[in-house]
């Protein structure tokens, strides 16, 4: 996004003030019309439009159908150019970017780049030779279900086949100029965490943020793209709902591309898959002509086709990288469709792309990870801070894209967040018709989340997969009187390795999926339980969420037998002090012998989690779990404890941890609930932001 010495015509014609932006400054994007620039008009340009917008003034009358259809061709034809650079760096081999001797593989004519035709470099700053059939993807115009609304478009589908796209991508590239910022987005940049891509301070303040923003920032500031997306993955759900989300989404699906296209941020994949974990969060119906054009732009690149992908002159990471897009897009059409009960957009007959491999080795740097290294070290440092960034743990290590999507989801799904976390103190004081009115409001958000959930099976690789099966066949069959961390491993992981990080985190996404349940069921079973905790636990939430907390914890029982605690990263342990929580309240509760025995044995096998982190930078949280179960364990009642537990304040920890600074006791002070979203600015135990 750069900044101009002009106005764009449509802010000069209606005599508003012009932010100077582009591709598309602030007044055109909010009016959801294209924006079309002057280029050093002349005096004689200017006068003209002066008197054509005074014109306008006196009459109101709207700008000419013509300039709406120009518009409208340089906003088709900039996405046009964008595809299809992305397709001339994926099919031709880096000589014939300098128009010596090109050739492409398959989809564009070879005489186009062949001896005495225009180079590569001069094909990409001329015009296009057709409109194509992006005119699907205009900013502004919704196309519910992917229906478009132009006449002309199968006639342009047909066109577009034998076309060539060329066109400058001036206005895409992140270093043409500085970007000037404000006071007020100075004053947010300040607060991010640029080089762990992670938002420091959450607040009402930042309703300043809007979509020019977002977009400036996507584009001039690398660093700060999963920043962003980490916020909003993070925030409330009507953050995710703002006016205009679907033109953002489809703006920053372009920068993604254009990132891709020229190799310069790896961590791009992670935006793209972002962008399909925060349309897992829309209510709305509409946003299917995401995945529509979303499909269209894979389709048009090749992401569908492994026998194009195979022909990318590249490594075996970027293969998986265009693998990991299109299975990310698969899974949200897949979840979307189930939720909403409609057809997919994406027929099976487009699934011939398989998933991303676990063949390439995990490495960090020049060295490679041991799990069984109990000594702090720079290398469990690297692990841990790669594990905990949002592409760290998948787009380099790669054991499989797709789960990507599912891991951003959970994500959001563990923050602290009003639809799945709440005190239990507000639930207590909730009349029964007001909890009902909510609980009617959350059923239908909660439609895609555990419709998310259940979409997991079908994202996790195949290995992954069969583990899983093995593990369930492997629990029924043993006595379960006998701890998890004393039983023999021995048939169940023949197929995979688990102390290698490339197999085991996509593991530990099956814990998460579990725990996950657990959490969007919360307001149900602990109503139940401030309601009646004798028949509490015949309730169905509560039945469904102690299974779900059986599963996970027998799987982390493996982490105790492998003794791979520094796989676990620093944001996951957040989420599994929320299943200690889960555990602690149902030790309180009237189960049977079979169930109070594995209860124990999930909180023996979190102990044993929480004590054994051989990372100094996460000591702190470590000690506040390990206080926290100590702590709780005096308890007797079960609704005493859940009141307890609102006063018990646990947040995440910092990246990097000011050791010499001494951690808060999590139950002193006068704290009384957990970390809001308006709250999150303040002091944090361990260290602050």
């Amino acid at each position: 996004m750069v900044r101009l010495v002009t106005a764009c015509e449509n802010c000069v014609r209606k005599k508003r003030r012009c932010d100077r932006l582009k591709p598309s400054c602030s007044a055109c994007l909010q009016a959801r019309m294209p924006c079309v620039y002057m280029s050093a008009p002349s005096r004689k340009r200017a006068n003209s439009l002066t008197a054509e917008s005074n014109h306008d003034s006196d009459d109101g009358a709207a700008a000419p159908p013509e300039a709406d259809a120009t518009e409208l061709a340089e906003r088709v034809q900039l996405l046009e150019s964008l595809v299809q650079s992305l397709e001339d760096r994926l099919l031709i081999p880096a000589s014939d970017h300098y128009g010596s001797t090109g050739r492409l593989l398959d989809s564009i004519p070879t005489q186009e780049y062949g001896p005495g035709r225009n180079s590569y470099a001069d094909l990409q700053s001329g015009k296009l030779a057709s409109i194509g059939s992006s005119s699907a993807f205009r900013l502004g115009h919704t196309t519910l279900d992917g229906a478009s609304s132009d006449p002309h478009l199968p006639a342009l589908q047909s066109s577009h086949s034998s076309s060539v796209v060329s066109l400058s991508l001036a206005p895409f590239t992140a270093h043409a100029s500085p970007v000037i910022f404000n006071h007020t987005e100075l004053d947010f940049i300040n607060r991010l965490d640029l080089t762990n891509r992670s938002v420091k301070v959450f607040g009402p303040h930042m309703t300043f943020i809007n979509i020019p923003f977002l977009i400036r920032c996507i584009h001039e500031c690398r660093f700060l793209e999963l920043s962003l997306y980490s916020m909003l993955l993070s925030g409330p759900l009507d953050m995710l709902d703002f006016p205009g989300r679907q033109e953002l989404a489809m703006r920053c699906y372009e920068a993604a591309l254009y990132e891709l296209h020229h190799a310069s941020n790896k961590e791009s994949v992670a935006t793209v898959l972002g962008l399909h974990s925060m349309a897992l969060c829309s209510i709305s119906i509409g946003f299917h002509a995401f995945i529509e054009k979303a499909k269209h732009i894979a389709v048009t690149i090749g992401l569908n086709d492994e026998t194009r992908i195979k022909r990318i002159p590249s490594s075996m990471e970027d293969h998986n990288c265009c693998r990991g897009v299109w299975w990310g897009l698969a899974q949200l059409d897949w979840v979307q469709s189930f939720a909403w009960k409609i057809m997919p957009r994406i027929p099976e007959s487009l699934h011939t792309v398989r998933f991303p491999t676990e063949e390439i080795p995990t490495k960090f740097g020049k060295m490679v990870f041991n799990p069984t290294e109990s000594t702090l070290s720079d290398r469990d440092i690297e692990i841990e801070v790669a594990s905990n960034s949002l592409a760290g743990c998948f787009v380099p290590c790669k054991p499989g894209c797709s789960v990507a999507v599912s891991y951003l989801t959970i994500q959001r799904i563990m923050s602290k967040i009003g639809v799945t976390v709440q005190l239990f103190g507000i639930l207590q004081a909730k009349s029964k018709k007001a909890l009902d009115a909510s609980q009617h409001q959350q059923d239908q958000r909660l439609v895609l989340l555990e419709a998310s959930l259940n979409g997991w099976w079908y994202a996790i690789p195949d290995s992954v997969r069969r583990f899983s099966q093995h593990l369930a066949l492997y629990h029924s069959s043993h006595n379960n009187e006998i701890p998890p961390s004393s039983r023999p491993s021995i048939g169940i992981n023949d197929e995979l390795d688990l102390t290698i990080p490339q197999t085991w985190r996509p593991i530990m996404i099956l814990v998460q999926a579990h725990l996950g349940r657990i959490l969007i069921r919360q307001e149900r079973w602990a109503t139940a339980i401030l309601n009646n905790p004798v028949t509490a636990p015949t309730s169905l939430a509560f039945r469904e969420s102690l299974h779900a907390a059986f599963e996970a914890s027998f799987i982390l029982s493996l982490v105790t037998h492998h003794r791979v605690f520094s796989m676990i990263s620093p944001m996951f342990r957040i989420q599994l002090s929320d299943l200690a929580v889960f555990f602690m309240i149902a030790s309180k509760l009237r189960l049977d012998a079979q169930e109070n025995t594995r209860v124990s044995e999930g909180l023996v096998t979190l102990a044993n989690i929480f004590s054994n982190i051989n990372c100094a930078w996460t000591e702190t949280m470590t000690k506040i779990n390990a206080l926290m179960l100590d702590h709780l364990s005096t308890f007797d009642d079960p609704v005493k404890m859940m009141m307890r537990l609102d006063e018990i304040r646990v947040a995440a920890p910092p990246m990097y941890m000011n050791e010499t600074q001494q951690p808060e006791h999590p139950f002193g002070g006068n704290v009384s609930a957990r970390p809001t979203m308006e709250n999150m600015n303040t002091t944090i135990p361990g260290g602050g932001m």
